[in-house]
């Protein structure tokens, strides 16, 4: 394992790289969704937006399929991914919708954009606490007064943090965050998204992709 102090700039571009080599072959995002559609989340999440809210921002959308699973159901959804090869994935299913190259503290590009809902399912575990509270402030701005943040993630599936391998190819690194949630809820209430529902992880043996995440539904305050 390979371990370093990296700016802000260098966590971002060495997680660009590996999403970009993973490309098409990445298929956690379907697992992903599908945890949080069954126990309830995603739908709590559709629930609790403004009445008629459709206008919805996807961040880190991966291969797309949840933007996929919205489009099918009439919302009017914005993809957004740091890897242009993601984006690639996530267009062709999609082509008619609105599929942008932009990482997670790019979204002031959509400043003109105001959106009943924006989700992130398993980003911020590749972001330190200065590139998450950028984040979080521009989903604050990005909002409708009332509108709604869905954060999913999870701390289990590498076993520390750190610039480390992922997977079984040799070359291939990411950058990894252990956070917990003393590290998270700040953040939150600092950039005024208020938390309003809240799911605990289970944490499992060995368990990536298959175990209750840490959820939040949050509103804008």
């Amino acid at each position: 394992m390979k371990k370093t102090n990296l700016d802000n700039n260098t966590v971002i571009e060495v997680n660009r790289q590996c999403y970009d080599v993973l490309g098409a072959d990445y298929t956690e995002g379907v697992p992903d969704f599908e945890i949080i559609e069954k126990n309830g989340i995603w739908q709590k999440f559709l629930d609790s937006l403004p009445k008629g809210g459709k206008h919805m921002l996807n961040v880190a959308c991966g291969t797309g399929d949840t933007s996929v699973w919205l489009d099918k159901k009439g919302y009017d959804v914005v993809s957004t991914d740091l890897s242009p090869e993601m984006v690639k994935v996530a267009a062709s299913k999609m082509s008619n919708s609105r599929n942008l190259v932009l990482g997670a503290t790019e979204l002031d590009q959509l400043e003109n954009e105001r959106f009943d809902g924006i989700f992130a399912i398993h980003l911020i575990q590749h972001l330190n606490k200065s590139l998450i509270e950028q984040f979080f402030k521009q989903v604050h701005d990005l909002l409708y007064d009332g509108g709604k943040f869905l954060l999913v993630f999870t701390n289990n599936c590498f076993p520390e943090s750190g610039y480390q391998l992922e997977g079984s190819k040799e070359d291939l690194y990411i950058v990894w965050y252990k956070h917990n949630l003393e590290d998270i809820v700040p953040l939150l209430n600092k950039t005024g998204l208020k938390p309003i529902e809240f799911w605990t992880q289970k944490v499992l043996p060995d368990a990536c992709g298959v175990d209750c995440p840490f959820a939040f539904i949050c509103q804008k305050s």
